[in-house]
């Protein structure tokens, strides 16, 4: 027998809790948890999201580059790990953004006077890099007395609510960014006890 694997995701009480502290002075660090919790981006993704990504016409983001640390090879170093800005792990993403996310991320352009070259989390021209954005989101959570998420647990969330309002896994599969739709069910959508219940109430008897 196969166990497998439970991936945590929020609860709607804590996902509300959060949600409602996010939007009350919302700022340049805020704004990239609603984004991982709305969109599905990767903690990476997310830090290296400028301003320029933001395609107010066509109300998307484009997801050009991820943030990574990695290993330091070179003998001469003094650090053990280095910096890099990579390509995402998927080709260019166009991520279609729902209308009150797109608002708030106007009126938070306007408020702080952003520059289109500029960092979305540091309003400014130096990224933050996802282990720090990362001790970020948990001082939020302590902040809010919830449970120790992991960052990407915002993934997971937001892979699952997509499926729970009857998203198409396949338009699930490629806002996500991944290469087959079974890594999208298998992987990342988690059918909560709200969602088996509200399925099986669709039964009825054939006489009914």
């Amino acid at each position: 027998k196969l166990s497998k694997k439970e991936i945590e995701i929020l609860n709607y009480q804590d996902q509300k809790q959060l949600e409602q502290f996010l939007c009350e002075q919302l700022n340049s660090k805020k704004i990239g948890i609603l984004l991982s919790l709305y969109t599905g981006l990767r903690i990476g993704e997310i830090c290296a999201l400028k301003w320029e990504d933001v395609d107010l016409i066509n109300h998307q983001l484009i997801v050009k580059h991820t943030i990574i640390r990695i290993l330091n090879t070179s003998p001469s170093s003094k650090t053990k790990t280095k910096v890099m800005i990579e390509e995402p792990k998927t080709e260019h993403s166009n991520i279609p953004l729902p209308s009150f996310l797109l608002d708030l991320l106007i009126q938070l352009k306007e408020n702080i006077h952003a520059k289109d070259n500029f960092y979305i989390l540091t309003n400014s021209t130096k990224y933050i890099e996802p282990r720090s954005y990362y001790n970020y989101f948990q001082k939020v959570l302590i902040h809010l007395h919830m449970p120790h998420y992991k960052f990407h647990t915002l993934r997971h969330t937001f892979a699952t609510r997509c499926i729970e309002l009857g998203f198409d896994p396949k338009t699930l599969c490629e806002i996500l960014g991944h290469s087959d739709i079974i890594i999208t069910l298998a992987l990342y959508v988690h059918p909560t006890n709200h969602l088996k219940v509200s399925n099986m109430e669709k039964l009825k008897l054939l006489t009914s």
